[in-house]
């Protein structure tokens, strides 16, 4: 007799001969604010997709799908559903859509690397509180994906925890739109203390940090620019070695005070825009370009100042170049004389530096 238990142990034997692994997908939730325009909370089970509603309100490891929107619906949600999360879409026609957090969201816990995606054209907004973690995920990246159109991340804390992380992980800003912001407050939610978080910069799009980088570890937080462009505007403080991997774009400002080296490679560009009299970029050291044909740009910006009076790069170590380098000068209200750009303490390197065209 062919008995049916012999038939499934078959099948589990097979498998395991043949290194099989059977797994368990996590469920998708589809948000469409169809249930009231007075009630946006996730609480309230109408506004979810029929067969789709979280159950006991716990989002309870799913992933979270926004629109397209049923009529009548608000463009604002408020989540009020606990639980570990994968990742958030917002589907292709969303509208510009307002999501607000809470401390007790976890992201990025189930699935990764993707916490957040904008499959839609429209400005998708996040706000509020939410966390981190890397529990069950293989993957070291979290990353907010403007894929289609622009994501503003614009939370009042964002926690970091790193249980099962290795010893380094990163936060990751990619895509390839225009219009994104990081505009967050950073904090340590635990066992983060032997790692190295990193920010790491992907897509063709550009992205802008409006806060301060996370400097939560007893390791120097690292900041890569792999590709497209990133706009640092804060009083950053981070100690870690700045990289802007080849045809990348990184601007910066006077106010960066971390003094850590800064590496730029091959038809990539570092600007620095001068934030107030007399400001300097100090890095502990600055190469540009790794080879006799590389070709690099620095765009010193300005702004409203005249002749300056400081040098607006202070190098304290070697200047490193080789290729090609072009320093454009841009804005500025500058009169005739002479003034200096850049000030190191040695340099190195095959070749030099080129200056560029003048403003006025």
């Amino acid at each position: 007799m062919n008995h049916p238990f012999r038939r499934c142990f078959s099948r589990l034997a097979l498998a395991a001969v043949l290194g099989l692994t059977l797994s368990v997908h996590a469920a998708t939730v589809l948000w469409n604010g169809a249930g009231s325009v007075t009630n946006n909370y996730f609480s309230n089970t109408n506004n979810w997709v029929p067969g789709s509603v979280p159950a006991a309100n716990n989002i309870g490891g799913s992933s979270v799908n926004f629109g397209p929107l049923a009529g009548g619906a608000t463009n604002t949600a408020n989540c009020d559903a606990a639980g570990n999360s994968g990742t958030w879409t917002f589907n292709a026609g969303t509208p510009a859509l307002v999501v607000t957090l809470n401390a007790t969201n976890q992201l990025g816990a189930v699935t990764g690397p993707d916490v957040f995606v904008n499959n839609s054209t429209n400005l998708q907004t996040i706000t509020g509180a939410f966390r981190l973690f890397d529990i069950n995920v293989s993957t070291s990246s979290r990353r907010f994906n403007a894929a289609a159109g622009p994501l503003v991340i614009a939370s009042s804390t964002l926690t970091l925890r790193g249980d099962n992380s290795p010893t380094i992980w990163a936060i990751e800003l990619g895509g390839s739109t225009t219009g994104n912001q990081l505009n967050c407050g950073f904090a340590n939610g635990g066992n983060l203390g032997g790692k190295t978080v990193n920010l790491l910069k992907t897509g063709a799009g550009r992205w802008e940090i409006v806060s301060p980088l996370p400097d939560l570890t007893t390791n120097a937080t690292a900041l890569t620019v792999a590709a497209g462009s990133l706009t640092l505007d804060a009083a950053n403080t981070y100690t870690g070695p700045t990289i802007v991997s080849n045809g990348a774009t990184l601007n910066i400002t006077t106010l960066a005070a971390g003094a850590g080296t800064y590496a730029v490679s091959n038809a990539a560009t570092l600007g620095v825009a001068l934030a107030n009299a007399g400001g300097s970029l100090t890095n502990a050291s600055l190469t540009l370009g790794s080879r006799s044909t590389d070709a690099t740009t620095l765009n010193l910006n300005l702004a409203t100042f005249g002749n300056l009076a400081n040098a607006m790069i202070r190098v304290i170590g070697a200047l490193n170049v080789n290729g090609t380098c072009t320093v454009t000068v841009t804005n500025g209200a500058l009169v005739p004389g002479q003034f200096p750009l850049i000030h190191y303490g040695s340099q190195t390197g095959a070749a030099g530096l080129i200056l560029g065209p003048l403003p006025g």
